[in-house]
């Protein structure tokens, strides 16, 4: 729970209600700013409390805490991977039968359950994000839609059938867990990998409709030209045009998705072909973790383009 830096009588607000306090009676809109703007909660806080000029430049407060609260998120990744080797937990669906290290709890909740939430190692807080799975699951309710059902077995049966074995991107429920929020909270994209299924044409209970047929293309631009194009033909264009294949990139360097994105927001700033040596500060340095390019087609789609290559 968050204080008002400014002394208000007020205190213990959430991070959502800390953002919209600093709004209402100290007019900094950092909301206006970014829906995503919460998730840097405690940065703010600290920044205004050590500098209360931030207070006059929002953009640039925002800009600050999102760097601080990428770093946090990274240092907790970290532990998190550490000690999920080791540590053990629940299927959601089998319950206690067996347990699993994290990296096999994530495959077997999609192999077995098709529980798609994205990859291992995009989630932080994992532990807390499990809970509200649970919770959720607990209280009888869809995962995706939040529609309440009678019992267990309704509610999985409506969640195989609608395929909502997935997280809502458009519910800010689960922001927090994805560090890829973190890395673009002034321009966020989405959530996890997990919203690339479609809702059903007819599916009356999720929050809107989406048409597969009716859905404009996503459209990347070269990292090394102005051509636009799909991301997956952008890739190949890469590859066969500039000579610069990032799969077998990925390969030959043992990639995972965040030093995948370090090498396209790389490529894009330097027009280099070159990968930086491993001792590099690059790859800890987190401000290449933020897209060089708003909203930048290539990252959105990166696990759903390098599954299809």
């Amino acid at each position: 729970m968050l204080s008002c830096p400014f002394s208000c009588k007020s205190q213990g607000y959430s991070p959502t209600e800390f953002i919209h306090h600093l709004d209402t009676p100290h007019d900094i809109p950092l909301a206006a700013l970014s829906s995503n703007a919460f998730l840097c909660a405690p940065e703010v806080f600290s920044h205004l409390e050590a500098n209360r000029s931030f207070a006059q430049n929002p953009k640039e407060l925002l800009e600050n805490s999102q760097a601080d609260a990428l770093k946090r998120v990274l240092k907790v990744q970290q532990k998190e991977r550490a000690a999920g080797k080791e540590k053990l937990f629940q299927c959601l669906f089998c319950g206690s039968k067996h347990l699993y290290t994290r990296e096999e709890w994530f495959e077997h909740s999609f192999d077995v359950h098709e529980l798609n939430i994205g990859l291992s190692d995009n989630v932080v807080y994992f532990d807390l994000f499990l809970s509200k799975m649970k919770k959720e699951l607990k209280e009888v309710r869809c995962l995706f839609c939040s529609a309440s059902f009678p019992n267990a077995d309704i509610l999985y049966d409506h969640m195989y059938r609608k395929r909502h074995f997935r997280l809502n991107s458009k519910s800010s429920k689960y922001d927090e867990h994805y560090i890829v929020n973190y890395a673009s909270i002034i321009k966020p994209f989405a959530s996890s990998s997990a919203d690339k299924f479609l809702a059903d044409e007819n599916d009356s209970e999720t929050v809107s409709d989406i048409n597969d047929e009716d859905a404009e293309p996503i459209i990347a631009k070269c990292v090394f030209c102005e051509e636009r194009l799909e991301p997956e033909e952008c890739f190949r264009h890469c590859k066969t045009i500039h000579n610069w294949d990032l799969f077998s990139i990925r390969k030959l360097y043992h990639l995972d998705i965040y030093g995948t994105i370090r090498v396209i927001n790389y490529a894009r700033a330097t027009q280099s072909k070159d990968i930086p040596k491993k001792n590099d500060p690059f790859w800890t340095e987190s401000i290449w973790l933020i897209p060089v390019l708003e909203d930048d087609a290539l990252i959105i789609s990166l696990d759903e383009s390098a599954e299809d290559t």
